[in-house]
């Protein structure tokens, strides 16, 4: 017999339930074990939907963060993902309230899947509008960063969520304003030192001022530049983005971070991958929480690009100030955008395969600096290296 509700479990339940995915992998997970591949096949036969790798390493991550789930090993010496008592008894509870039978299969038509957004719904100009796909209910990182920057393109959420993290990690407003710094200096250096005339920016973020094409076509108007972000937001102003020069090309691709083949399948479209490009991945690793992911994203992204390519990479740490640093993750963690800070060596092993150029990885503000005074170092190290 489950115990009766009480406010703490139910403010529990609205929890889980604040996103999608969450309520329904924990139920599979309750019935028993499940590797990666059996999450994603029984989401497939019981919703008829895909749901992408990335989005499920999410669920997974913020599952295990909140108790839920822990990883094993099975006995073949695969992972297998387990539900934990307190899942157990929460499933119970969700159970009670979706009047399910405790025995009673774990899908649909029982528990109800949350329904996508309609077919005939479409982005409009006002990102806002009432007939956005956008949830303007969950926070994103792309809007809280151009919150951090003075931009307006974001919601009352990312907003509250933004000051959250800036009260307990102040930094993080300098720390956005010299990742900036240090994309247009990276991309003036590959377009006009080293000649480079294609650029992948992947995690682009909203438009600001002096994006990738930019910077780039200012030195050499040819360059082509496609961008990469998954967020519907970043979709909407894609046109300020896609505002090239004549003589060269922008492309807008809507895709995850880890969901590489697409990302190479399309900037296939606009980059001619068997001649040198530069890929840009700035303050984007971090969303991806796994570390040993992260470092296959760019180790696929490294090998499919020809000799001559570069690699850009630029990601928090906590090394300055590792306090704020960790309370701000645990803060992106909880109100549902999580952000893993790595430490130096760990952005550093991002570039094994490629050769580091000089000064190798260091604090972004530290990056061929514009002046001849040292600046203050800021919690995010970059580096920029050559494939051989």
């Amino acid at each position: 017999m489950v115990s009766p509700l009480s406010l703490d479990d139910l403010r529990e339940l609205i929890d889980i339930f604040r996103h999608r995915w969450d309520p329904i992998i924990l139920v599979l997970l309750a019935d028993r074990p499940r590797r990666r591949k059996e999450l994603t096949q029984e989401v497939r036969d019981g919703s008829g939907e895909h749901i992408a790798d990335g989005v499920l390493s999410e669920v997974l991550t913020r599952l295990q963060t909140d108790g839920m789930i822990v990883k094993d090993k099975s006995g073949a010496n695969h992972v297998v993902y387990r539900a934990t008592q307190a899942a157990l008894t929460t499933v119970a509870r969700l159970r009670r309230i979706s009047d399910l039978d405790a025995n009673g299969p774990p899908l649909r038509p029982r528990l109800s899947w949350p329904e996508p957004p309609e077919e005939s719904t479409r982005m409009t100009d006002n990102p806002a509008d009432s007939d956005s796909p956008l949830n303007t209910e969950v926070p994103h990182s792309a809007r809280v960063w151009n919150y951090w920057l003075g931009g307006k393109d974001n919601f009352a959420i990312d907003r509250e969520v933004g000051d959250q993290v800036k009260e307990a990690f102040p930094d993080i407003v300098p720390i956005a304003r010299e990742s900036r710094r240090f994309l247009g200096r990276a991309v003036q250096f590959l377009a006009g030192d080293i000649g480079i005339r294609q650029f992948l920016d992947i995690g682009t973020g909203l438009p600001t001022a002096d994006n990738t094409h930019e910077v780039a076509q200012r030195i050499s108007p040819e360059c082509r530049i496609v961008y990469v972000d998954h967020d519907p937001l970043v979709l909407a102003h894609a046109r300020a983005l896609l505002n090239s020069h004549a003589a060269g090309t922008t492309d807008y691709l809507q895709a995850d971070v880890r969901d590489v083949t697409t990302i190479l399948a399309g900037a296939t479209r606009t980059l001619d991958l068997s001649q040198p490009i530069a890929v840009m991945m700035l303050g984007i690793l971090g969303n991806v929480t796994d570390y040993d992911e992260a470092r296959s994203v760019v180790d696929r992204l490294v090998e499919a690009v020809s000799p001559g390519s570069y690699l850009v990479i630029n990601d928090g740490t906590n090394v300055i100030n590792p306090e704020a640093r960790n309370e701000a993750t645990r803060i992106s963690i909880e109100t549902g955008f999580p952000y893993i800070a790595r430490s130096p060596k760990q952005i550093r092993a991002y570039f094994h395969a490629v050769d580091l150029i000089e000064p190798g990885v260091v604090s972004c503000s530290r990056w061929r600096p514009d002046h001849d005074a040292t600046p203050q170092e800021v919690d995010a190290f970059c580096g920029v290296a050559r494939k051989r």
